[in-house]
């Protein structure tokens, strides 16, 4: 070998080295596709904070509203009426069904005397009219003969 095949293999070497460098680094030290890829990145980063705070309004929202249903929920359960005043509540209803069945018999055997006494009334009320009408008899007859003596 001659000593220009070896300059030539030596640059050819060098060449192959430097093809092989620049291919490990992947274009690293390309400005025209680093700077586009910055650009797409920074545009990503943006986009996700937006998207970052969108987010976070929204779920800032939807804890005010869970808050509210919470207090809401809490105001019902302290109106709310609890199983021993529904007890309460259903014996008193049932004292007052008692009392009301009690109230209607009492009703019933009152009507029925006041129109057993209303029978009685208006016998008692036909035979007076009768007698009077025999006093009045009476009286026609000894009034006359009790003035002639």
């Amino acid at each position: 070998m001659s000593p220009s095949d070896i300059r030539e293999i030596a640059i050819i070497v060098i060449i192959i080295a430097g093809m092989a460098a620049a291919i490990w680094r992947g274009g690293a030290r390309n400005p025209v596709a680093t700077g586009g890829l910055d650009r797409k990145l920074t545009a990503l980063s943006h986009e996700l904070k937006t998207l970052n705070t969108t987010i976070g309004s929204k779920i800032a929202g939807v804890e005010i509203k869970v808050d509210e249903v919470e207090r809401r929920v809490e105001a019902i359960e302290r109106e709310a009426v609890g199983a021993k005043d529904i007890k309460r509540i259903e014996r008193a209803i049932d004292k007052l069904a008692q009392a009301q069945a009690d109230y209607e018999s009492r009703s019933r055997a009152i009507s029925d005397k006041q129109a057993e006494h209303a029978a009685t009334s208006a016998e008692t009320a036909a035979t007076v009219r009768q007698i009077a009408k025999q006093v009045d008899l009476m009286m026609s007859v000894v009034v006359p003969k009790g003035m002639e003596k």
